[in-house]
């Protein structure tokens, strides 16, 4: 019971008028700098490049203290992988023989990019210090739907080979594998 009567005054404090008009705000921002896709890549370098993001909000305010956002963000994201590494599996042939299928990344390097939308939503509480400071805490959701992604391989050499470990040998230049 006193967990309900707790939430029930924090709800109607919030949202108790102190003579304030009801105000909404459309406001943007736009940004740059390095920016990078989140990977991880196993026995490869990921580096990041420049980037920018440019996002249209529109706030609603309810009271002083509460308000809803929302708005629409888009955002330009690169990476650069380059790869050194042998990748391997088990594989049988069109005899029926074992072997392990090896593919070798040498200096392999790869240009990714996406260009994306993201649609935030959030509550919005305001903390007053001062007249003139502020502290603003956002809680809510943003959705990023990819519009346009791609990838471009700029140098490297790629081969691959199969190794029968019952007879140790490795076999290169599989046309039926590249």
């Amino acid at each position: 019971m006193k967990r309900i009567f707790l939430i029930v005054s924090c709800v109607l404090y919030l949202f108790s008028s102190y003579a304030q008009e009801v105000k909404s705000y459309l406001f943007y921002s736009v940004g740059s700098g390095y920016q990078s896709l989140l990977t991880k890549i196993k026995g490869g370098q990921v580096t990041g490049g420049l980037g920018f993001s440019g996002n249209i909000c529109y706030r609603y305010t309810f009271t002083r203290k509460l308000a809803i956002q929302t708005g629409l963000g888009l955002y330009n994201l690169g990476t650069s992988i380059t790869l050194n590494t042998v990748e391997e599996s088990p594989s049988t042939d069109s005899e029926g023989q074992k072997y392990v299928f090896r593919s070798y990344y040498e200096n392999w390097k790869e240009k990714q990019s996406c260009f994306q939308i993201s649609i935030p939503i959030a509550l919005q509480y305001t903390y007053t210090l001062s007249n003139d400071n502020h502290i603003l805490v956002n809680v809510g959701e943003e959705t990023f739907i990819p519009v346009y992604t791609s990838y471009k391989t700029v140098s490297g050499r790629f081969t691959t080979a199969g190794y029968y470990s019952d007879w140790n040998i490795e076999l290169n230049n599989m046309p039926q594998h590249g």
